[in-house]
Parts: structure tokens; sequence; C-alpha cells
């Protein structure tokens, strides 16, 4: 520093010297007798003199200011946020004129490496900041602190469909929801794609959920044209804050979050799903499952000279089934008798006739793990309900799984919702693609619970029963499963709905459990 300004001292100091000597040849030149020709060169030497003398002046005036204006711009590329009086202190005219400009531009290149260009929001490096900074503030002073994450439901189809220009309209309209459903304290971002973000400081658990609601309610509002239909947009959320599980870091947070989002879509969209909720679930599902894990540890290391003990282990599975709802009394029996009925007139091969009846014993017992309030529901079931009621064929599959000498049951038992239409659950297959043993057993189940009693309807019995499983065929079952069964009621008549009992000795007689990959069940 004290080196530059030496230097510009030392060139004006140079050229006023220089500057003195022009004036003094000047002077000589213009006074000698060289007439008209010297007294007009002396005053080109004295202008030249003037020139230099000005040039010294003005370098004296500009060097050091310019030289400061450089070095604060410097600084501020290191990364130092001066603001506008340090970084124009001591500059003058067009040095100040010069470093306003500059600081208004890099504020503008500091704005935008916040922002989401899209949207207006914040975008995730800025999010990232300011989560950390405000967990440590909130772990600090004691202070709640939530987090909502929200993703749009079904935003590739819509972006697909409708075009990438709706897409990016639809992105602003939910950045417009967020900033209109939080306060001004709050911090709504765009972490990318179809997914966002708001930051609630000093708001609670409770408090979050009014505003996922007022989010919800806000992103419903949205339409968009799909094929000439208006689609109302939805959104699927996940809260987080401060009190839920252990949370130990902002990333601790945020993957809570993140979860509970995931959790919300898995429930069917269009949904908020808080952290203890999620959590609370895991725990039920960890229980149930160690209800199970017991029995497919002991199923899953049995040799073949051991599978014997499998049908002592598999009747205990249908009795604590029929002993936790007086409804589902011999629904397993009776699914397997019907369901050995329609493979017998179908002429199939004994071991997938034997197949067949294995998966229509086992088709439920994913059941075993759902709690009380939805096995037991004396009413309809709700919403919620519902969507935990259609995971029991995933979690039967899961509970069989490992389970060598039960490979071949398990498509059976996860695919027996499914519908021959497509619209059935849990993978949505349709047709041929359904397994052979689920949509056998798929009219079995079906005839069941059209012929057993609910709390909240009578039972059907007859041809009235017949006529509603001959209605659906090739929507919700398979027309040749169907047709095979209509001649099993025809050939048997009311004989059809007795149940076989188990044999005297106390031990149900159930079909061999050898299977093998080679059959095209």
């Amino acid at each position: 520093m004290k080196l530059r300004c030496s230097s510009a001292f030392l060139l004006t100091l140079i050229a006023v010297l220089v500057a003195a000597g022009f004036f003094l040849l000047g002077m000589r030149v213009s006074g000698a007798t060289f007439g008209n020709t010297g007294r007009m060169a002396g005053l080109l030497i004295l202008a030249s003199g003037g020139v230099v003398l000005v040039t010294a002046v003005a370098i004296l005036v500009l060097a050091n200011p310019l030289r400061r204006l450089l070095d604060r711009v410097g600084q501020i590329q290191l990364g130092d946020n001066l603001c506008e009086e340090e970084f124009t202190r001591n500059l003058h005219a067009e040095p100040l004129a010069l470093a306003r400009r500059i600081r208004e531009i890099f504020g503008g290149f500091a704005s935008q490496a916040k922002t989401d260009h899209l949207t207006g929001l914040s975008n995730r490096r800025q999010f990232d900041v300011e989560l950390e900074r405000a967990f440590l503030d909130a772990q600090r002073f004691n202070r709640p602190l939530s987090l909502i994450l929200l993703d749009v439901d079904l935003f590739k189809a819509i972006n697909d469909t409708a075009g990438h220009q709706a897409g990016d309209d639809l992105l602003k309209a939910v950045a417009n929801v967020l900033v209109s459903c939080g306060r001004k304290t709050d911090l709504p971002a765009r972490l990318g794609g179809d997914e966002f973000a708001i930051l609630l400081p000093g708001t609670s658990a409770t408090s979050s959920t009014v505003v996922a609601e007022r989010i919800l309610t806000g992103v419903r509002s949205q339409v968009v044209v799909l094929n000439e239909e208006r689609v109302n947009t939805t959104a699927s959320i996940g809260i987080a804050d401060l009190n839920s599980g252990q949370i130990h870091s902002a990333r601790d947070l945020f993957a809570l979050a993140d979860r509970a989002m995931y959790e919300a879509k898995k429930q069917g969209r269009n949904r908020f799903v808080q952290s203890h909720v999620l959590e609370e679930a895991e725990a039920g599902d960890g229980r149930a499952q160690n209800r199970m894990t017991h029995l497919k540890d002991n199923l899953a290391s049995l040799d073949t000279q051991f599978k014997s003990l499998f049908v002592r282990a598999l009747q205990d599975v249908v009795a604590t089934m029929e002993r936790r709802d007086p409804h589902m009394a011999d629904h397993a029996r009776k699914v397997r008798q019907y369901a050995r009925l329609i493979a017998r007139e179908m002429a199939l091969p004994e071991q997938i006739v034997q197949r067949v009846e294995l998966t229509a014993l086992l088709h439920d017992v994913g059941m075993l793990a759902l709690p009380d309030d939805i096995v037991l529901c004396t009413g309809r079931l709700n919403d919620r309900q519902t969507d935990l009621m259609r995971r029991h064929p995933l979690i039967g599959a899961r509970v069989l799984s490992g389970t060598q000498f039960l490979e071949m049951v398990i498509p059976g038992v996860r695919s027996h919702h499914e519908r021959f239409d497509g619209g059935g659950y849990p993978d949505k297959l349709a047709g041929r693609a359904i397994p052979l043993t689920a949509r056998i057993v798929a009219v079995a189940d079906s005839f069941d619970a059209i012929t057993s009693a609910r709390s909240f309807r009578g039972a059907t019995h007859g041809r009235n029963a017949a006529a509603i499983i001959r209605s659906a065929a090739g929507t919700q079952l398979d027309p040749d499963v169907v047709t095979a069964f209509l001649r099993q009621v025809d050939k048997l008549g009311d004989s059809l709905l007795e149940v076989e009992t188990p044999q005297a000795s106390g031990a149900e007689t159930l079909p061999p459990v050898e299977v093998t990959p080679s059959d095209p069940a």
C-alpha cells in the first residue's frame, strides 16, 4: 500500500519537474532573437509544460481514490460484506459514482445467488444456510422451530401432459401459496423440481399443522388442464419440529420432515403427516413385525424333514386371525375350500391345486400386523384405515419372504386384491399379469365376503351371491375363473356353503408345502 502511494507521489513529482523544465525552456526560446518563429516555438514548449502539469495534478487527485476503490472491490470479492458507507468513504465525483454502481452490481449478484430464478423464493443453498442458523438459534434460546416439506403430487405427469410452461406456471402458483400462508418471519424456499419447504421459526408442531392445512387448501385451488379436463392440484406435506424424535442437527430435522412427506405420499397423497405420527406408526409396525419375526425365523430355518411343523404353525396363524374378529370365523378355511373347487374345476395339475389351497390359507396373514381399530372396526373404514388395510398384502408377502419352500405362494398372497381391470392394489396389475393363484383366491375371497355378515350389512346367499360374482367378471375378477366357479355353484347348490370341519384328531389336513419354481402359477 505504501509502495503504491510513493509511486504515485514520485510520478507526480517527476511530472512537475518536467513541466518546470518545459516552462523554463519555453521562456528562453521565446525571449531569444529568433523572430516570430522563436516566439511560436517558445509558446508550444510552454503549452507542453502546461499539459504535463495538468496530467500530474490529475494523477495526484485520482490515484489514491481509485486505488481505495479497487481495494474495496477486492474485499467484496473475498467475501467481506461492506455497507455502502464503508464502500464509498473518502470517494468523490467519478470514483464515488463508480463505487455506487459497482456496489449495485455486486448486490444484484448476491441476490441472484440466494434466489430461485423461476419462483422468486429462496433457493436450496440459501435455505440450508437459514435452516442451520434457525436451528442453532432455537437451541440456544430454547425456542420452538418447525419445518414443512412439500412435494406437488404427480407433477411429472402434469409436466409431461400439459407441457413445461404449464408446469412452470404451477410451480409459481405453489410458491405464491407458500408466501401467502406464511408470516414475514417464515422462509419459503424451492428446493428443486417440484419440492418446496417453509421454515417456521418460533412455531410449535400444533401451529405448523394450521399452516400446512392452509397450504393444502391453497394448492387444491390451483387448476391444471389435462386433456381438456380441469384437474385440481394436490400436494403431500411432511412436518417436523424440534420435539420430534432424536434431533441433534438441522440435517436430522430435515430428514425427519422428508420421511413424513414420503409417508404422506404412501398414505394416498393430498395430506400432511407429522413426524411424531410417523414414529407412532413405525413403532406400531415394529411391534407387529416383532410378533411375526419369531414365526418367520422359525419357518425360514425349517429343513425338509421338519416341514411338518409348518402345518401346526399355520394352524396357529389361522386360529389367531379367527379369534381376533368374529366376522372372520372360518374365513381362511372357507376361502381354501372355494379355491380348491375352482382349481379342480379348471383341471389344473394337482401340484398347482395344492399351491392354490396354501395361498388361500395364507392370503390374509398380513392382517395380523394391523391394529385392532382396523381389524375389529364395526363400521365402514375411514380413508386412513382403508390405506392401512390395503397394506396387508404387502405385509403378508414380507412375512413369508425368506421362507424358501413358500416362494411360489408369495405372489398369490401379494396380489389377491389386484383387479382384472388394473384398478386393484398394491401393484395395479391387470389381466393375465396377475398370478393365477391370486385370481382364483380373489374369486373365493369375494364370494365368502358376500355370503358372510358384517356389522354394517347382512349376508347375501344363493343365486343373488352368484349373480354378484358374475357381474364382477371382466372388471374385478377373471372371467375364466368366474365361469369355473359358477359351474361349481350349479353343481353343488347350497351345499357349497357348508364348511368342512377339521378331522377328529384336531389337526386339519393341509396341502403339502413342497413347491417348485418350475410350476406356471
